[in-house]
């Protein structure tokens, strides 16, 4: 008994504030909306009134066939509310918003039908005057875009001739190092067989220094040749500047030189690898290419608002929020309200639900 009091008294409590939450999307329903979406707002409101006082009465007179009837008219109601916010959110969002660009479209057009014909024609004179204009600067564009590709290839054929040289300065001093040993008349076998050990392993050792700088070069330069990298030069760069091998070309200014322009070494070699010559800009054509865009765009905007103006001053405002059906501009102002009481009527009514459900599984046959 003490259960069914107190399942009894929360459905009262919660069915009163259904019907007052009915209430009140009734009355938002009257004042913002119209035809479908009102009468779906108003039959809904009417639901929820009906639906609490079967709730309330139910739960004062401990009844299992009221109980019941309340869960059936809940649930048409908890129905009634998705449909509702479904047809408020659509109707705002979406009808409203097609309706205002049909305005807009439609004042537009008929605005500019309205211009006077002397001023039109005089904006489209001044328009027409320009276009020589701007094919000159149309035809100086295109000339600094081809003066651009020409020094993006040129920065190419640069960036190819840099690194080949410097490969083959590598490879210069490596065959000298090697022609030294091999081509040299007083180190012939019987002076090799006399030397000692340590200046045997000395002069091997510079072979295969040399041996490995040539051969690496020669692979870079074959056809389908292993590109070489910014390591690798670096290596070999300091295979040949190695004092205990080459003691004798450590201070080389070829070789002095390669090792202060290791950057720009670097970054031709990353331009090559990347292959993204178009991005870059050399010289100054690209300069000149945007500030014809840049002339190109401001007398495009002055012809616009030229145009605008002498809209504005046959009073061609483009603005047609004045002339927004009444209705949109009503439904704009209570739809985060009436969502809201959407929502709130959603959670009272599965509440509403569950306690007179749990009242009516609670209440006995003989009570009946």
């Amino acid at each position: 008994m003490v259960a069914q009091q107190r399942w009894a008294s929360a459905g009262q409590v919660i069915a009163v504030c259904q019907a007052v939450a009915g209430i009140t999307i009734f009355f938002l329903s009257w004042a913002f909306f119209y035809e479908f979406t009102e009468a779906t707002g108003l039959l809904l409101g009417g639901c929820m009134v009906a639906a609490g006082a079967v709730g309330w009465a139910g739960g004062r007179a401990r009844s299992g066939n009221l109980a019941n009837l309340h869960v059936l008219a809940t649930l048409l109601a908890l129905l009634l509310s998705f449909n509702f916010i479904g047809q408020v959110v659509r109707e705002v969002h979406v009808d409203c918003g097609l309706a205002e660009l049909y305005l807009k479209n439609k004042a537009l057009e008929t605005r500019i039908s309205e211009l006077r014909h002397t001023e039109a024609m005089h904006s489209v004179y001044a328009r027409m005057s320009e276009l020589e204009d701007m094919l000159e600067m149309a035809q100086r564009g295109a000339v600094k875009s081809i003066e651009l590709k020409a020094e993006q290839d040129k920065l190419r054929h640069l960036d190819a001739s840099y690194i080949a040289s410097k490969l083959a300065m590598l490879r210069t001093h490596a065959q000298e190092a090697m022609d030294g040993i091999l081509q040299n008349p007083a180190l012939n076998a019987t002076v090799v067989n006399g030397l000692s050990q340590a200046d045997k392993d000395y002069l091997r050792k510079r072979l295969d220094a040399a041996d490995k700088v040539i051969e690496r070069v020669r692979q870079h330069h074959e056809e389908d040749g292993k590109g070489i990298s910014l390591e690798e030069y670096q290596e070999l760069l300091g295979v040949l500047t190695d004092a205990t091998v080459f003691s004798d070309k450590r201070e080389h200014p070829d070789l002095v030189a390669a090792t202060s322009e290791l950057p720009n070494m670097g970054a031709a070699m990353r331009r090559q690898q990347e292959d993204r010559y178009q991005d870059y800009l050399p010289g100054s054509a690209h300069h000149e290419i945007q500030a014809i865009e840049r002339q190109r765009t401001q007398r495009r905007l002055a012809w616009e608002e030229r145009v605008r103006t002498l809209m504005s001053a046959q009073g061609a405002g483009l603005d047609a929020g004045a002339e927004l059906a009444k209705h949109c501009v009503k439904e704009a102002r209570g739809h985060s309200v009436t969502l809201f009481f959407g929502l709130v009527a959603i959670a009272l009514q599965l509440c509403s639900a569950y306690t007179s459900l749990c009242l009516g599984m609670r209440l006995s046959v003989k009570g009946e």
